[in-house]
């Protein structure tokens, strides 16, 4: 599936916290996103729920963060070009942007949208309901007729919404986070309407738990770069189908692992900040800044083989060119990731890899649930409460009185 790699060398006792961090993970009974039973019953549930819209050419997914990021990712990675449906996502509240894209539909019939939040009171969520509802009725139309609502299923302002207007609802596990919610409806019903075999995607998380060795390598190689005070956290990424995977991962990280106090109430240790690159783009751009800047850097790669394959071959290249004859552009690709990861670990700067052969529904689910694993296993080892945002609670609290006391 995933292979790892890596040259540094991982002192044997912070491989054994890895083990144990992990197995406490799984002995924990409030938590339920790795749980298989749960994901199948999803399933079950949104390929029920997708086959009724099967007709329909346009999808809005509507939600913030761990609401969109999921289905967004696996959107960019497994959606072909070619695709007879359409996907976009609403995940701002940029004025402009939110009604220049409801401009441009003449009739509803053609269209869903689908709103999630795991509260059911997310503020941004409920706007984008409000103004996306009223916009439509201004226009003769009910957009209550072509929505889906995924939430809780304990009583918020969605839900209550959902009853009033007989609105097709799934639920989201109260077990389960909304940054780890991409195997619950969040990311299933969104996956199940875009045609990605949800089964294959799950089975992915499956044999991640099977090869359990890939999650305390991992683990463990992360804890050492901790350790070393390599606080800033670069992820190459050499697909361009990986590049909202890298966005859905940097909030997975942050958001879990960013904590100001541990479970006992102590100081909590400090975390790297997480950057998502694409290579080779970002070679031209922040590379320089990786290499020569201040601190010790942790350097990840993810390379897939099906990127760094050509089926066209240049033959006769254009003088100053020469060195790529009887090569494609999957050649250089794979040299830029040889290159930038040789040239950084000799200038000192860890580095690992994540190579597989190809990007498809098992594969992404393979990769998301060892990103979700991983994070699930650092909060365990560093007393962490990965599953909670407390330093996002004062901004909402804020927000809130700020439009209280506005005119």
């Amino acid at each position: 599936m995933w292979n790892f790699s890596t040259e540094l060398s991982v002192p044997l006792g912070l491989k054994d916290a890895s083990k144990k961090g992990l197995q406490q993970l799984l002995d924990r009974k409030d938590l339920g996103f790795f749980n298989l039973e749960l994901m199948e019953q999803s399933i079950e549930q949104s390929l029920q729920l997708a086959e009724q819209f099967k007709d329909k050419p346009n999808f809005w997914i509507v939600g913030l963060g761990g609401s969109s990021l999921g289905s967004k990712a696996l959107a960019t990675a497994l959606l072909s070009s070619n695709n007879s449906k359409k996907f976009y996502f609403l995940d701002n509240v940029d004025s402009e942007y939110v009604e220049q894209n409801l401009s441009s539909i003449s009739s509803l019939d053609e269209h869903l949208f689908v709103f999630i939040s795991k509260s059911g009171s997310t503020l941004e969520v409920l706007s984008l309901l409000d103004h996306c509802n009223q916009y439509f009725k201004e226009k003769g139309q009910d957009l209550t007729k072509h929505m889906v609502i995924i939430t809780e299923s304990k009583e918020s302002p969605m839900r209550q919404f959902a009853k009033k207007f007989d609105i097709a609802t799934l639920s989201v596990p109260a077990e389960v986070g909304g940054r780890f919610s991409v195997f619950t409806p969040v990311g299933l019903f969104p996956a199940a309407c875009m045609g990605i075999d949800i089964s294959q995607f799950k089975k992915g998380f499956q044999n991640v738990l099977e090869e359990d060795h890939i999650i305390t390598e991992l683990a463990s190689l992360l804890l050492n770069s901790l350790s070393q005070q390599e606080f800033d956290f670069y992820l190459f990424q050499y697909s361009d189908r990986l590049f909202n995977f890298g966005l859905w991962f940097q909030q997975l990280w942050s958001e879990s692992l960013g904590k100001a106090r541990n479970n006992e109430g102590e100081v909590a240790p400090t975390i790297s900040t997480f950057i998502p690159l694409r290579g080779s783009s970002d070679q031209h751009s922040v590379l320089q800044q990786i290499a020569e800047g201040q601190k010790k850097k942790l350097v990840g790669f993810v390379r897939v083989e099906a990127s760094e394959k050509s089926t066209l071959q240049l033959n006769h290249p254009i003088p100053g060119n020469e060195l790529m004859k009887s090569k494609g552009l999957g050649d250089l690709l794979a040299a830029a990731a040889i290159a930038t990861q040789q040239s950084l670990s000799e200038m000192g700067h860890s580095t690992f890899c994540l190579k597989t052969d190809q990007i498809d529904p098992q594969t992404m689910g393979y990769l998301m649930g060892l990103s979700m694993l991983v994070v699930g296993t650092l909060g365990e080892v560093m007393r962490l409460n990965a599953f909670d945002q407390p330093g996002v609670e004062s901004g909402k609290r804020i927000t809130r009185r700020v439009l209280q006391n506005s005119h």
